[in-house]
């Protein structure tokens, strides 16, 4: 059987989002929680890994990048400023991020390193 249907628009058209102020809001809403669904894999996971040997400190840095997230889609739809400067905050998501995987990179590696440690000494 076939099914004759057309996906639905995610997004006003351009030419509507640019004569009509609420569409166009309603297309930087749609984009901000597509950037945030696009992001959201590659802050978490380090996070979550990293929480196994640093849960304090991931903890504090998932709040900080869940506020920053919120700070970013708050910009980014309220378009107040021309040009996305209203945007910039997630700069600091993007902080959130890169500390998170550092903190991630340290804990594994450490944990390599014991395991290491324990199996060479377990040889001798």
């Amino acid at each position: 059987m076939l099914f004759l249907h057309s996906d639905p628009n995610a997004y006003a058209p351009w030419q509507e989002a640019k004569e009509n102020r609420a569409k166009y809001v309603f297309n930087c809403a749609q984009r901000a929680h597509a950037n945030f669904l696009e992001h959201q894999p590659q802050f978490l996971v380090p996070l979550l890994i990293a929480g196994l040997r640093y849960p304090v400190a991931s903890a504090v840095l998932g709040l900080a990048w869940c506020v920053a997230r919120v700070m970013y889609a708050v910009g980014y739809v309220t378009g107040k400023s021309e040009g996305g400067k209203g945007r910039c905050q997630y700069s600091r998501s993007s902080l959130c991020l890169s500390v998170s995987c550092n903190v991630q990179r340290d804990a594994f590696e450490e944990h390599l390193l014991l395991r290491h440690s324990l199996l060479s000494h377990s040889r001798s």
